[in-house]
């Protein structure tokens, strides 16, 4: 049985990465002896559910900074891995690359640098983020990113060779198609799920609004996440000036966005950038028409143009509108994308991705 582990800067946060890296070891620990890693953390137990097969551990006990503590770190990873005979270890993240890297050395075991962001665009220009990614992609001994944009990203940047790059998605939370989520075509509403930040495109939204009012002033726009309170207050005058009170709503964080989904028509992403976007394929798990920025990484992964959805280039703000007319004047046209939206949702099943892992994995 051979052995491997995850390791995280802390896995007691309740971070996307640390979620993934709990699911994956809970999903592989019938198949593997799985261990889990913090690096540094002042709490014994994760902050997601892990399996009772899966053996966690903390590094350095306390709270202390990473940078104060790498050498140390990478020291007592590579006692941790020596001594627990670890034949693959995985960074959740590419910032852990620096002390695995480094510590895998004198070892028999394989490092794997795990990309959880945008490679292409997010931190590029983080000379520490690029740094991590270049330590994981030429001293490595296998990359594994979220989509085939991102591999193709890496192959290029990089240079690689002999498919050292691999695309896995995450898995969708299954527990969306309880009940057969039915379509609510009657809908007149438009959903977005994201964080309140410049990066999502929040304000594209208010533009776009301003000209679909007019002639659909019986439908709204509802956008779901938290952010800077100072950012949403300075979002919230901009829909007032333009008269969208009502309109545009932004509902803040809510943690029954599943229940939610139920009662809009179409889903809208508007962001500039995004790693694997989870929240379309949760719209499409819901049955829900989507129509996207086609950015930089992932919507292309989920929605197929013109079948279950609309993709739109980047910034293209005449384009959004068009597709989202196009989609709230047709209730027969909505009805056919929901109809569409299973076609391709098994690619983001659990079963199917762990048996990409349980590949790869073996394949090392």
């Amino acid at each position: 049985m051979k052995k491997i582990c995850f390791i995280k800067h802390d896995m007691t946060d309740a971070s996307g990465g640390a979620r993934v890296a709990a699911n994956l070891a809970n999903a592989l620990c019938d198949k593997y002896e799985v261990h889990m890693l913090s690096i540094c953390s002042d709490k014994d137990t994760t902050f997601y559910e892990l399996d009772e097969k899966v053996k966690y551990n903390v590094l350095i006990k306390g709270a202390g900074r990473i940078r104060e503590v790498v050498f140390k770190a990478v020291k007592a990873l590579k006692k941790y891995l020596k001594e627990n005979d670890i034949d693959i270890a995985f960074s959740v993240g590419v910032s852990i690359n620096p002390f695995l890297i480094p510590a895998v050395r004198g070892t028999k075991c394989k490092a794997v640098s795990c990309e959880h962001l945008n490679c292409l665009n997010e931190y590029e220009n983080d000379f520490g983020q690029r740094f991590c990614r270049y330590l994981g992609a030429k001293f490595g001994h296998r990359v594994v990113v979220l989509t085939k944009q991102d591999k193709e990203a890496y192959d290029k940047k990089y240079k690689m060779k002999n498919e050292k790059v691999i695309y896995i998605h995450n898995w969708m939370d299954e527990s969306l198609l309880n009940g057969n989520p039915q379509y609510n075509a009657e809908s007149k509403k438009i959903v977005t799920v994201a964080r309140i930040e410049p990066v999502k495109g929040i304000e594209n939204i208010i533009e776009v609004s301003a000209s679909l009012k007019e002639q659909f002033s019986d439908w709204s726009w509802d956008v779901y996440g938290g952010g800077e309170d100072a950012y949403i207050e300075e979002l919230n005058k901009k829909i007032k000036e333009k008269g969208l009170t009502g309109f545009v709503n932004l509902k803040g964080k809510v943690t029954d966005m599943y229940d939610r989904y139920k009662d809009y028509g179409i889903f809208a992403l508007t962001s500039y950038c995004e790693g694997l976007p989870m929240v379309l394929i949760e719209a499409k798990a819901k049955r829900i028409p989507c129509v996207s920025f086609d950015c930089l990484t992932g919507p292309r992964d989920i929605i197929r143009d013109g079948v279950d959805g609309y993709l739109v280039p980047v910034g293209d703000l005449e384009g959004l509108k068009d597709k989202l007319i196009k989609c709230m004047s047709d209730r027969d046209l909505r009805k056919s994308l929901s109809d569409n939206a299973y076609g391709n949702l098994d690619l983001f099943k659990k079963d199917a991705i762990t048996e990409r892992w349980i590949d790869f994995i073996d394949s090392i």
